[in-house]
């Protein structure tokens, strides 16, 4: 079904978790998660999904055009679960995995980071591919990989194992996380 994160998860041996959410659309205390959803596949060929709108906090505000632009409204999660559900059932289960998002460095990871610090839970950071930066970031160290794709220009007939990602393939997306690990910058 999805062959090429088959392939992948398979070559790192490790599982890969596509993932997106919305939020509200407020800066600060307002930032919250309306909606988290995943695809998760294991490298034993396990696929499955996980999605849940989210609860914020009472009395958090909703940017109109952002509700707009998502569908979600207040009174659209006003009987959802809350993020703590989303955090014991999916997060905090799939930790060792290689999380994949699209501009999810800045955005995406952090907001499911405060989310969980805000309940006591505070996260180590986890290994993820930011699909707009085309840069992995290691799950155990404080600053960011370097940029993976110049350590793989022969990888990928595109000249990047990134751009454009289509014409990469998951043997060519390995061959750049090892020749980076060679070089202690990749998950």
């Amino acid at each position: 079904m999805y062959p090429n994160t088959l392939a992948l998860a398979r070559s790192l041996s490790k599982t890969v978790i596509a993932y997106d959410l919305e939020h509200t659309g407020i800066a600060g205390e307002h930032h919250c998660i309306t909606d988290f959803g995943a695809m998760l596949v294991t490298p034993a060929g396990d696929i499955s999904s996980y999605a849940s709108l989210v609860r914020p906090p009472e009395g958090t505000q909703f940017n109109r055009i952002v509700c707009r632009l998502t569908g979600i409204f207040p009174h659209t999660v006003e009987n959802a679960p809350g993020w703590e559900r989303v955090l014991e059932e999916f997060v905090r289960p799939n930790l060792d995995a290689l999380w994949v998002g699209f501009n999810s460095r800045t955005t995406d990871t952090p907001l499911v980071y405060k989310e969980s610090q805000r309940l006591g839970h505070e996260l180590a950071p986890f290994t993820q591919l930011d699909l707009a930066e085309g840069r992995a970031h290691l799950r155990d160290g404080t600053e960011p990989a370097q940029d993976i794709t110049r350590h793989c220009s022969a990888a990928a007939p595109s000249g990047g194992c990134f751009s454009p990602l289509a014409e990469s393939s998951p043997a060519d997306y390995a061959d750049c996380v090892s020749r980076a690990a060679a070089q202690g910058t990749s998950p």
